[in-house]
């Protein structure tokens, strides 16, 4: 494995030469052929530190997120070694000052080998260890999915009182406030339509206004009546479903509601 990094490296090395000679820069054909050497090496290093990390032991979960870490800080430490040798290889090769070799190092390392070194050293660990790449990749899938809301928390005459999500029929829009609807019992919440939206289960509260949102499984049926179409509810009473909303909600309330389908309303 070191071998083949090793090799990459001399090939990477004479690239290098031959472009510089053909851009018209003088150079040393052994200092930037082998100059390339160290890089190599230690991405072999690091790649075979990798491998031997994938065929190690494995552990319950605890202990094994503290070898991930373990072993994703030595990665980190190599890497910061390595910019630093990259610095100092910098330094040696052109001179100066240290001010003009920081100043140096930045246009040519930080804002471009940086990111080169370390995209490489992602490419390595994620190839070359797949189960930790895996591991990484779930935690973050993880912590980024939603956790959909369960109840609302509201407060009745001085006393607190717990209100289960599943229970809400109906969730309107009422300026800062939302008005939730459960059991023909209306409550006041300080929270926006939109931030209760994007916290609750899809497949249960549809959107079919601007200002409304309805629990499926509560509608019992669609009716058209004031040349409009509206949501009826198990309660009994309609809401009107907007424009832009009513493909979306016939698709979803049709399958939910199965044979039933929308009549008019002579009323």
């Amino acid at each position: 494995m070191v071998a083949f990094w090793l090799s990459l490296g001399l090939v990477y090395g004479l690239q290098h030469y031959f472009t510089y000679l053909a851009d018209g820069y003088s150079c040393n054909f052994a200092g930037t052929t082998f100059g390339q050497i160290p890089n190599f090496l230690i991405w072999g290093f690091i790649s075979l530190a990798a491998y031997q990390f994938e065929n190690g032991t494995t552990l319950n979960t605890t202990r094994q997120l503290t070898r991930d870490l373990k072993f994703l800080l030595k990665v980190l430490i190599v890497f910061l070694l390595h910019l630093g040798l990259l610095f100092t290889m910098n330094w040696l090769t052109y001179g100066g000052t240290i001010q003009s070799a920081v100043m140096d190092y930045q246009q040519r390392y930080v804002f471009g080998w940086f990111y080169f070194q370390l995209l490489v050293y992602s490419v390595i660990v994620c190839y070359y260890a797949p189960s930790i790449r895996n591991r990484i990749i779930h935690r973050v899938l993880e912590y980024r999915s939603t956790k959909f809301l369960e109840y609302f928390d509201v407060t009745c005459a001085d006393a607190k009182k717990r209100i289960y999500v599943k229970d809400v029929e109906v969730i309107n829009a009422n300026d800062y406030y939302i008005n939730i609807f459960v059991l023909e019992k209306k409550y006041l919440i300080r929270k926006s339509l939109k931030e209760v939206e994007v916290r609750t289960d899809p497949g249960i509260f549809l959107r079919i206004h601007r200002s409304t949102i309805v629990n499926i499984n509560k509608v019992d049926g669609l009716v058209y009546k004031n040349n409009q179409w509206m949501v009826r509810m198990e309660s009994g009473v309609d809401y009107p479903v907007s424009r832009s909303k009513k493909e979306k909600v016939f698709e979803v309330l049709n399958k939910k509601l199965m044979d039933k389908r929308a009549v008019p309303d002579n009323s």
